[in-house]
């Protein structure tokens, strides 16, 4: 009466043979449960056309969670015990907003096009640009054109 696995399972009902009130239990005690607690050891593969796995809580992982297609989520946050956040080491791409209530950085060139600065900005660098539209500047230095 315990887990096992789906070649022991098949086994019992093999032709000529009986199964027994313990391969019985063995077969529901061996199935994965829609509701209440269930362990899974090793792997689970879930395919086919048109199949999906809707998850209703939280899914918890010791190891990596990967994916060879898109990730739809409402929310990524860490857990707080990195706090240098989450590390993303491939493109990503963003078609809406991006809302920071810190401060953005980069070690290389931010482009953006239509840029707004709602408010003080301080240039440490050079800035290149078209043209500027501007109400008032003020400057330390020299400003050249």
């Amino acid at each position: 009466m315990a887990i096992q696995t789906k070649t022991t399972l098949k086994s019992y009902f093999e032709t000529a043979k009986q199964p027994t009130e313990e391969n019985f239990v063995d077969v529901f005690d061996s199935m994965l449960t829609t509701s209440g607690d269930q362990a899974i050891t090793g792997s689970l593969i879930i395919s086919g056309s048109g199949v999906s796995l809707n998850v209703m809580g939280h899914i918890t992982s010791s190891g990596n969670i990967s994916a060879s297609g898109t990730i739809y989520a409402n929310n990524f946050q860490s857990t707080g015990g990195d706090v240098a956040g989450i590390d993303f080491t491939d493109n990503v791409n963003i078609t809406g907003q991006i809302t920071a209530s810190g401060n953005i950085s980069s070690s290389g060139i931010i482009t953006a096009e239509g840029l707004v600065i709602s408010d003080d900005a301080n240039i440490t660098d050079i800035l290149t640009a078209g043209t500027i539209t501007t109400s008032h500047i003020t400057a330390s230095g020299n400003i050249s054109a």
